[in-house]
Order: structure tokens, then C-alpha cells, then sequence
């Protein structure tokens, strides 16, 4: 049977909460991905993703660099270890 590990294509990028938005957005583009984990003290936090920069930041004229991303960040994330087995 499948593992989670072996359905992903790569490791998770990470930012810390008092990250601002601007920089989990270049992150996402630099990695070429649409979301990044928040993680703090090795705990998950939430997520941001561009669609959380574009309608929480973007939409509402805020600045990207002085918002921090625990202010956007969707924290209501279900997590699984990779070592899990994916069943039908």
C-alpha cells in the first residue's frame, strides 16, 4: 500500500507566523508553489496561500510587506504524517 510520502513531489516550504506576506509570496513564487505552511517552534500553525494573499491582502489594499502572516493565515488545517498509508 502507498504511503503519503510517496504522493508528494516535494518538501513543504515554511514560514513563521511574524513572517511578513511578502515574504511566504516570494517564497511561493520562487518555489513555483501555491501555499506555505506556517510553522512555529516545529508545531503547524496554518497555511497561506495565494489565493489568502490576493483576497485577504491584495483585495483589501493592505501592504504585503508590513502584514504579518498570522494575520492571513487559514489555521483550520487537517494534517496527516507522511508515513501514513493512503487507503480507498
Amino acid at each position: 500500500m502507498a504511503i503519503i510520502r510517496s504522493l508528494m513531489k516535494t518538501e513543504m516550504i515554511t514560514v513563521k507566523p511574524d513572517d511578513s506576506v511578502a515574504e511566504a509570496a516570494g517564497l511561493m513564487a520562487q518555489n513555483q508553489i501555491g501555499a506555505v505552511l506556517v510553522v512555529e517552534g516545529g508545531v503547524m500553525k496554518g497555511i497561506v496561500s495565494e489565493r489568502d494573499v490576493v483576497t485577504r491582502v491584495v483585495a483589501e489594499r493592505k501592504d504585503p510587506s508590513a502584514t504579518k502572516v498570522s494575520e492571513i493565515s487559514t489555521e483550520a488545517v487537517v494534517d496527516v504524517d507522511v508515513n501514513t498509508p493512503v487507503r480507498k
